[in-house]
């Protein structure tokens, strides 16, 4: 009897939720509002990782992210901003993401995670431009790590520091005070006298050295007095902004130096007088000896693409980005003071002729004659040693010794008075 009821309760419970599944009974208190459903799901995904059973996969979030774009007040974090060449190119989705880095670095973090992922060629991008368009960051290397989410999209990046927190301020002191002397220098003279007395500084008073912390900055180059290409191209870079020049850092790669540590070559590009040429410090600073600097050759000193470009190309991204063009040759170094010695000119008289023109009382000084073609820079390699002696001791009422310093890369020689041997 008793197991006769328990079966007829089972028949009468399967019934009645066999009607509530397929939508035929009408209570209304098994009917749930709107309201009430959206807060239980909401519960239900705030909790989700508790209650999926296992080997379930759900995703994170099917949210759509969209970049945010810099605003005038996430630009204004940049020093500077106005005087960036190539981050004054970017979108303002790019611009905002770059602010991030920007600030974290000023911040000394560790690391930064982006309001929304990019990609490994915008990341190498911003990065670049973190590195050589903002020269007044002493305190990170151009090294960096960058993090990666589930779908293979850069979430973040980890930066690389060469100073600690405590030692920026003292280091930017010392490079203000240095600024404020060559604002001292250079009053009251031309753009192109400015310019040059910027080129002659960190010429003789910085030494070619392509490993070392600071190398790389405008903090080791003008304060430690050494620097590689990076180091060089970045302090004429920053000196020139200070000064009121529009200047920026071009990268690429050079062909010319096999054994060197990094592939990589930077250099300059500034506007003088309303036209742009290139200047590359390091390709002219090849002569440093182990105790002292020798003359400057101005080879790359305001040199057109045509004069600079063999042996190297600029890094596609800033291409894309826009490249100023250098074609006017007006306020080249060696052409606006008669030391160029074009195609066919490259003669041993041309160059004794050059010797008298340039020669004073006591003597030739840091005569740099630039060549055209580099065959005859070849010959006159040649002929240069013998051309200068007969010069100092049929010409001169004084016998001095020269030594003459080759520039390749340039196609440059250079005759400076050494030593006085005798009347």
């Amino acid at each position: 009897m008793k197991i006769r009821i328990i079966r007829c309760l089972a028949v009468f419970l399967c019934i009645i939720l066999l009607s509530g599944c397929n939508g035929k009974t009408e209570n209304t208190e098994s009917k749930l509002s709107n309201e009430s459903f959206e807060e239980e799901s909401s519960e239900i995904s705030e909790n989700s990782q508790h209650i999926v059973p296992p080997g379930i996969v759900v995703p994170e979030s099917s949210e759509v992210r969209i970049p945010k774009k810099a605003t005038a007040e996430d630009l204004a974090k940049l020093q500077d901003y106005e005087k960036k060449y190539f981050v004054n190119k970017l979108t303002a989705e790019q611009k905002y993401r770059f602010v991030e880095l920007y600030s974290a670095v000023m911040d000394f973090k560790e690391s930064v995670v982006f309001d929304t992922p990019t990609t490994d060629d915008e990341l190498t991008l911003l990065m670049i431009l973190l590195n050589y368009d903002c020269p007044e960051l002493i305190q990170v290397t151009g090294d960096y790590f960058p993090e990666y989410g589930p779908d293979e999209d850069v979430t973040g990046v980890k930066f690389s520091y060469c100073m600690k927190e405590n030692e920026y301020e003292p280091a930017v002191k010392k490079l203000d005070t240095y600024i404020g002397i060559m604002k001292q220098k250079t009053e009251g003279k031309s753009e192109y006298e400015k310019e040059k007395i910027v080129y002659d500084d960190i010429f003789t008073n910085a030494k070619y050295e392509e490993v070392n912390d600071h190398s790389g900055s405008i903090y080791g180059t003008l304060c430690k007095h050494f620097a590689r290409c990076e180091g060089f191209s970045k302090s004429f870079e920053w000196v020139m902004r200070k000064l009121g020049f529009e200047c920026l850092t071009v990268i690429g790669t050079q062909a010319w130096n096999v054994t060197s540590v990094y592939s990589n070559h930077s250099w300059n590009i500034v506007r003088i007088e309303g036209d742009y040429y290139n200047v590359d410090l390091t390709a002219d600073n090849t002569t440093w000896t182990s105790d002292h600097c020798n003359p400057p050759n101005y080879g790359f000193l305001n040199t057109t693409d045509d004069m600079t470009m063999h042996q190297r190309t600029i890094d596609p991204q800033l291409i894309m980005l826009g490249v100023p063009v250098c074609k006017t040759d007006t306020l080249n170094y060696h052409i606006q003071n008669g030391l160029y010695l074009k195609d066919g000119e490259g003669t041993k008289e041309n160059m004794t002729e050059l010797f008298r023109t340039h020669d004073t009382a006591d003597g030739i000084y840091d005569l740099s004659i630039k060549y055209e073609s580099y065959d005859e820079f070849k010959k006159a390699n040649e002929y240069a040693r013998a051309a200068i002696d007969q010069y100092s001791l049929n010409e001169t009422t004084t016998n001095y010794k020269y030594v003459i310093y080759f520039n390749t890369l340039s196609r440059t020689l250079v005759f400076d008075r050494m030593i006085e041997t005798g009347g």
